[in-house]
């Protein structure tokens, strides 16, 4: 597969690029803004943890994250008054999705979580024929496979095939 070559430059607040020779000063102004370089204190996050899903039944949406999906159950707990913090993921994730009480938001959200499969036509296949409600799968030259499924609430996640597992995926040098 071709990896594009980064075109030459520091990155500024924008997006734009100057020379990687440049000063700190030319940067700002040619550019109008700082340049991103190492000389910033870095973040000291370093991972993703969880990531929310609002649910309106709980136990409905562990039924079917856990049962339909497949995940593990790695936290269940009650908070607050009756109300529950479930946290699933597929087997050896380090993300969990949370399935929290909607709160002030509403259920039925484009999650923008994107599920990893090793073969997105089997998945496809498996969770249709079990009634999830899924979309066609989409393929594009250079992208991997990929379908979205709308959860018990409505909520919207996407099963991407792992990049390099299908041959719609890969291109030629």
């Amino acid at each position: 597969m071709r990896v594009p070559r980064r075109p030459a430059g520091k990155a500024t607040h924008d997006g734009r690029l100057a020379p990687d020779h440049a000063s700190p000063e030319t940067v700002r102004a040619t550019t109008g803004g700082p340049a991103l370089t190492s000389q910033r204190r870095p973040s000291a996050i370093h991972a993703i943890g969880t990531v929310a899903v609002p649910v309106a039944d709980p136990q409905r949406a562990l039924d079917f994250y856990a049962g339909v999906l497949g995940f593990e159950t790695r936290r269940d707990v009650t908070f607050g008054p009756g109300a529950r913090w479930i946290e699933v993921a597929p087997r050896g994730a380090a993300t969990t999705i949370a399935l929290t009480p909607p709160g002030g938001r509403t259920a039925g959200v484009d999650t923008g979580i994107r599920l990893l499969s090793d073969d997105c036509a089997k998945d496809h296949a498996s969770l249709q024929a079990q009634g999830v409600d899924v979309g066609e799968i989409a393929r594009w030259p250079g992208v991997p496979p990929m379908f979205h499924l709308h959860d018990p609430d409505g909520n919207t996640l996407y099963v991407v095939e792992a990049s390099g597992s299908s041959p719609e995926a890969r291109t030629e040098p």
